[in-house]
């Protein structure tokens, strides 16, 4: 198998310019015309310099020839460039209503309080305790609605849930089933795979099953988090600390 040297150029560039537009998503569609624009007049600059070389000398092989194929070969790394950028740049500003709606951004701003019915999508791992016995979780899922107020709005936004509650309480939370929280919204950071952090006031509510082709896999998931937790315990006892003495 061979690597296309020609190709790193343009993957670069569309990798630099998706890390910097996740930063600015409100910028989107901005960028995404300028890079549109500039990925015009580019290919148009790189059809003409082929047309040019073409005309003057199709089969030149002296200096002067290769320099002019360098420069046909650079036109095509830069077109491909800047149309990959401005074809990532328009994916992600498609995508931005859903990911961040203006209700949930808003709230977030105003640290308004949200309930939301959040599907789960990933497992409750626990991330510290509390004075009280409970402990902080934390899991991925999908808002499908939140209520503001006395609005409601219909969602498809990723969110992560932060929440304090017992490991029983925790035990609401089903895979593929959707939990009620009720809490304050803010933005996760750039780059993450979801575009809010909702952190709940009281302990998760059930909203609804699973639906039956995945609620197979709830005690699957769990059987396996408890195995690996105990497979922690025993390494755990097996490599004990050993005090120094003073």
């Amino acid at each position: 198998m061979t690597v296309d040297l020609r190709l790193v150029v343009p993957a670069a560039v569309i990798w630099s310019v998706c890390g910097v537009v996740v930063g600015l998503p409100e910028q989107a569609w901005l960028l995404a015309a300028v890079a549109w624009a500039l990925a015009g007049a580019v290919a148009i600059g790189a059809v003409m310099a082929g047309r040019r070389r073409h005309v003057r000398a199709p089969h030149d092989r002296s200096v002067a020839g290769r320099a002019g194929l360098a420069l046909r070969i650079g036109w095509m790394a830069a077109s491909l460039s800047v149309i990959g950028a401005a074809s990532a740049l328009g994916a992600i500003a498609t995508d931005v209503p859903r990911r961040a709606p203006d209700a949930l951004r808003a709230a977030a701003a105003t640290g308004a309080g949200v309930t939301l019915a959040v599907r789960t999508d990933s497992s409750p791992q626990s991330i510290s305790s509390a004075f009280d016995g409970r402990s902080r979780w934390m899991w991925r899922g999908t808002a499908l609605s939140a209520t503001i107020g006395d609005r409601r709005f219909d969602l498809d936004a990723p969110v992560s849930i932060i929440a304090t509650a017992s490991a029983q309480e925790v035990g609401r939370v089903i895979f593929g089933g959707v939990a009620v929280v009720a809490g304050t919204l803010r933005p996760a950071e750039p780059g993450e795979s979801t575009s809010f952090i909702a952190v709940a006031r009281d302990a998760p509510r059930l909203g609804a099953d699973p639906p039956f082709w995945s609620a197979w896999t709830a005690q699957l998931r769990q059987g396996l988090a408890a195995g690996a937790a105990r497979t922690l315990v025993m390494v755990a006892h097996s490599f004990p600390v050993s005090r120094s003495e003073t």
